[in-house]
């Protein structure tokens, strides 16, 4: 009897550690660190899959929980991606979110001089000041409740940001 011809096809599938190669942006938004991927020697994915709770939520680069800052990701929920890369398949380790807003975020950032800019995380009553490079107070308000939106009208440059929840950094361009 003649020898069959036979072709065998592997797909390779491997786990990818979610914290090294993963990040949470604002308590909102996942991100694939594709420098961490090329420095591991790992080519810039054909594809990307974001999942909750083992269901697809998103696909590409990021997965944000909603278009604004006001609904982050779900607490308790645990959130994996899966890669194609190279004709790999990638999985990452499961990924529990426990995240509250430790801290006040600002956004957008950089925002152009004479637009408005959010201000998340405050407590209503404190003081919010704006610093400029040399540490001069540009801007002091008094938060009306735990979002703030405010107008700068200053010269572009960098400026800190001082609230009751941390400094943030922003650029006015």
């Amino acid at each position: 009897m003649p020898a069959k011809e036979v072709t065998v096809k592997a797909n390779f599938v491997g786990v990818l550690d979610f914290h090294r190669y993963a990040g949470v942006k604002w308590n909102n938004t996942l991100i694939l660190n594709i420098a961490q991927l090329a420095e591991d020697r790992i080519s810039k994915p054909s594809s990307c899959t974001w999942y909750r709770d083992g269901v697809e939520v998103g696909t590409g680069d990021t997965y944000a929980a909603s278009k604004t800052n006001r609904d982050g990701l779900v607490v308790g929920a645990t959130y994996t991606f899966k890669i194609v890369s190279d004709g790999r398949t990638y999985y990452s380790t499961p990924y529990t979110h426990t995240l509250t807003r430790a801290s006040a975020i600002a956004y957008p950032n950089p925002v152009r001089s004479g637009n408005m800019i959010t201000i998340e995380g405050v407590a209503e009553g404190s003081p919010i000041q704006v610093f400029n490079q040399v540490g001069v107070c540009v801007s002091h308000i008094i938060a009306s409740g735990e979002t703030v939106t405010l107008t700068l009208n200053t010269p572009p440059g960098m400026y800190v940001i001082r609230t009751n929840n941390g400094d943030i950094k922003i650029i006015i361009d």
